[in-house]
């Protein structure tokens, strides 16, 4: 098929309300609320050769990251009519009307009928060889005891998972420590720890709830979780302490993480360029396009500075950031969110036929099918009218 004669004819949007994923998670971030629904917006786009593709972004109930009137009117308008293969031009529209929504994620279903159309994965299409990738258990819940998520890492291992993230919002470094301690114990070094602080959004004057982090804490506890040997910490500090940011790199014990939140190259270029950490965390849904992920990651190659791709917004964030990883030898992990009733797998990827399986080994292997390769659950795409 000649791609630069496939032409996208029509762009549908839905929102899909209240859809239920946890019997009420308490997010580390903002300890005052208890999340049980997220909200989706769902789009398909359609081609002048019959060929479509399907994509989705989503948040906490209520904060839809895009309305769908403004994609059937603003982006829409845009699209019709235009080659899918423009995806520089593509990606600068979407770009540009960052304030009226978060439109990524429509950039996944162009390459999802690329990949059709040319028969391949886009792992494949994007050069990988790999064909699985290392997950890691994704916690959530902020106040779990140190006792009950030792015994959930347990299960983790014996369900296949060979490492875990915890995420860190006690009062005290001492607090934190103990649940590290705990599952250490527990799991031996039979599993990667991975820990994250949640501190990106928090500056020194800002008003969010929970703990806040200095440079000072994350330094006593980077030197702590050297001692129980930690895979990384992530975004220990606020973005805003940029400076501190280096400082803790440079004596830092341990990798550090981050940068879920920045968006576009230029950003990430920024990070990459001040050594601010040793591993960053682009979310392909949040912090760009997939073509902006490609970019990323090759100024992340040439900066001698890992990748491992974050997500959180729906299945179709973690689908594309295993396309993205199989592409590449140096991704070692990808994140998987499950926190067992806390953070349901089947409620986070909603709309799929079934839930990507994590195999007996840790291991999600990536779709031979062409494209993106989610198998959707036809009645749920008919019953929310995007199908049939």
């Amino acid at each position: 098929m000649d791609l630069t004669q496939l032409i996208i004819t029509d762009i549908k949007a839905v929102e899909v309300r209240d859809v239920p994923f946890s019997v009420g998670l308490i997010p580390p971030w903002n300890p005052s609320q208890r999340i049980t629904t997220r909200d989706y917006v769902v789009v398909r786009v359609e081609t002048n050769a019959g060929l479509f593709g399907i994509s989705m972004d989503g948040d906490y109930t209520p904060g839809l990251p895009a309305r769908a009137k403004d994609i059937d009117g603003l982006v829409a308008a845009y699209f019709v009519g235009k080659p899918v293969m423009d995806m520089a031009a593509h990606t600068a529209f979407l770009h540009s009307v960052r304030d009226r929504g978060r439109f990524f994620f429509i950039a996944v279903a162009l390459w999802d009928i690329v990949g059709k159309a040319v028969g391949a994965p886009l792992t494949r299409l994007w050069g990988g060889t790999r064909d699985k990738v290392l997950v890691y258990a994704s916690t959530v819940q902020h106040g779990r005891s140190p006792e009950a998520r030792a015994e959930d890492c347990r299960r983790y291992l014996a369900q296949g998972y060979h490492a875990v993230k915890l995420r860190l919002s006690a009062e005290t470094v001492a607090g934190d420590i103990a649940l590290v301690q705990a599952v250490r114990d527990a799991v031996g070094d039979k599993m990667e720890i991975m820990v994250d602080a949640n501190q990106a959004g928090k500056g020194p004057d800002a008003s969010a709830p929970g703990v806040h982090w200095d440079l000072a804490r994350a330094e006593e506890t980077a030197r702590l979780l050297g001692g129980l040997g930690v895979f990384y910490l992530e975004e220990p500090l606020p973005y805003v302490l940029e400076d501190d940011g280096v400082r803790l790199r440079e004596r830092s014990p341990i990798p550090i993480a981050g940068g879920e939140g920045k968006l576009g190259p230029e950003a990430f270029w920024q990070l990459l360029r001040r050594g601010v950490y040793d591993i960053i965390q682009p979310d392909p849904i949040v912090s760009g396009t997939p073509t902006d992920m490609l970019k990323i990651r090759a100024m992340a190659e040439a900066a001698g500075v890992q990748v491992i791709y974050h997500h959180r917004k729906s299945g179709i964030g973690f689908m594309i950031g295993l396309h993205l990883s199989a592409c590449f030898g140096d991704s070692p992990w990808l994140e998987y969110m499950d926190d067992g009733p806390f953070w349901q797998p089947a409620g986070f990827q909603v709309g799929f036929e079934d839930i990507v399986p994590v195999d007996s080994q840790g291991y999600v292997h990536c779709p031979e099918t062409p494209g993106l390769g989610v198998v959707w659950d036809m009645d749920w795409l008919r019953s929310i009218g995007l199908y049939g």
